[in-house]
């Protein structure tokens, strides 16, 4: 996957990247409300939050909490933009030589430990912008998938470095290709307000 990326930022000439995974689908108004962030903010580096493609409540609850880690990744000065989402001025990441291809496991982790340890910010775009395919917790076990996320993350928080490696996880989205249809847009409108009602009440 890092690989991938960084193929992806060598074929880029603009002036900023937004890295994605295939399967995301970005809301209608997602690209110009980046762009409206980009040009009304001084950022270099951000993300958003994201709602899961699905309307089952414990998948709900969980892409509720796997947005307030990134928000509490910033509280702790261990922030971590998600690689399904990740947003950064080209000079930057250039600079910086990109994600690490030797990982196979924690490459945004890593890449935003050495971002941030440059001295840029990570911001947050606090609107529901993509949907993200939870296709891997289905597939595998939401218990397997979520151990796998929390040893990342201890890890991560005690050792201030990242996991680049952990058994067991096969990176590809054709692992799980065909097994999941479509999103009708009427569901991705509703999962949305159904997201924000949670954080809504979360934060009250």
């Amino acid at each position: 996957m890092p690989y991938q990326r960084n193929q992806g930022a060598r074929a880029a000439n603009g002036n900023w990247l937004i890295f994605s995974d295939a399967d995301n689908i970005f809301l209608p108004y997602a690209v110009s409300r980046i762009k409206d962030y980009i040009i009304s903010q001084k950022t270099d580096f951000f993300t958003t939050w994201f709602t899961p493609d699905t309307d089952v409540r414990s998948e709900v609850i969980l892409a509720l909490f796997a947005n307030l880690i990134i928000e509490g990744s910033i509280l702790l000065k261990r922030s971590f933009s998600p690689g399904p989402l990740t947003a950064i001025r080209t000079a930057i990441f250039n600079r910086l030589g990109g994600y690490d291809e030797k990982a196979t496991w924690g490459e945004d982790v890593e890449f935003s430990q050495r971002v941030t340890k440059a001295g840029h910010h990570l911001d947050i775009i606090r609107e529901t912008l993509y949907v993200w395919s939870m296709r891997r917790f289905r597939n595998e076990g939401r218990m397997k998938v979520l151990q796998k996320f929390a040893k990342a993350s201890l890890y991560a928080l005690i050792t201030r470095r990242a996991l680049t490696k952990m058994d067991g996880y096969e990176m590809g989205g054709h692992l799980y290709q065909n097994k999941t249809g479509k999103l009708k847009p009427s569901v991705i409108k509703a999962l949305d307000n159904k997201i924000k009602k949670l954080f809504q009440d979360f934060l009250k």
